[in-house]
């Protein structure tokens, strides 16, 4: 298995320099517009880096996403089940390549978050402003914000089973995909119509959990995200061992 996740890292390695190079570059803008104190630029290069944080999570996993659909579907994908691995296995480490690279992604933009928000109080040497910003952002922060830690930590936990539960959900759409139409032109078309409609579906039913802001509601849904999640990474492997590794 770790053989195969350092093959799957440096199949995607491209993906991950081009976001840290966006990252770097938007840091860069971000600490030269508190130096030169340029309030516009400022609040440009910090909504780049949010939106930068936000699609660079949906980058990395489409670009895991292609990577799965070209083994599977070209010329050459009859190599990939001639290795002595059993589909479990590799799309397992796809799975686990893409969760960790998302989470890599994820924390880099998070501690760049925590950097800036200090570099901010440092220049400005106003928290009041700062926290009334947050505050006026809405009551979900202020919900947050007043959470135990407990709850915190399970909330975070429900935000990695849903990523988890993306990942899997892609992966069983561009398997079923590849499995149906076998190298066709639309296929990765195909596989994003599965996605989409399979992603709606789990929304709607993570949706019927009640909205209390408290454990049981963030343990209800790490439990349905990480039940879909291994459904959907069981079914893509059976249909992969069915369907394409012959």
């Amino acid at each position: 298995m770790a053989k195969l996740l350092r093959y799957e890292f440096r199949k995607t390695m491209l993906a991950k320099i081009i976001m840290l190079a966006i990252a770097g570059t938007l840091e860069l803008i971000f600490v030269i517009s508190l130096l030169t104190d340029s309030r516009t630029l400022i609040a440009f290069s910090s909504l780049m880096l949010l939106s930068a944080a936000t699609n660079g999570i949906t980058f990395i996993g489409l670009w895991s996403l292609i990577v799965l659909h070209r083994d599977t579907n070209s010329k050459q994908s009859y190599m990939l089940f001639m290795t002595p691995n059993s589909s479990f296995r590799i799309l397992g480490a796809k799975v686990i390549e893409c969760a960790l690279s998302i989470l890599l992604v994820g924390a880099c933009f998070t501690a760049l978050g925590f950097l800036d928000v200090a570099l901010v109080l440092n220049h400005f040497k106003a928290l009041d402003d700062f926290l009334s910003m947050i505050r006026s952002l809405g009551g979900e922060v202020a919900k947050i914000l007043s959470m135990d830690s407990g709850t915190i930590i399970l909330l975070v936990l429900s935000v990695l089973s849903m990523y988890l539960m993306m990942v899997n959900i892609a992966f069983f759409a561009d398997t079923l995909s590849s499995a149906l139409l076998r190298g066709k032109k639309a296929g990765f078309l195909v596989t994003l119509a599965f996605f989409l409609a399979m992603f709606i579906g789990m929304i709607a039913l993570l949706n019927l959990v009640p909205s209390t802001f408290d454990a049981k509601e963030y343990l209800l849904r790490t439990a349905i995200a990480l039940g879909v999640s291994v459904a959907a990474y069981l079914g893509g492997a059976l249909l992969m061992d069915a369907k394409l590794s012959v």
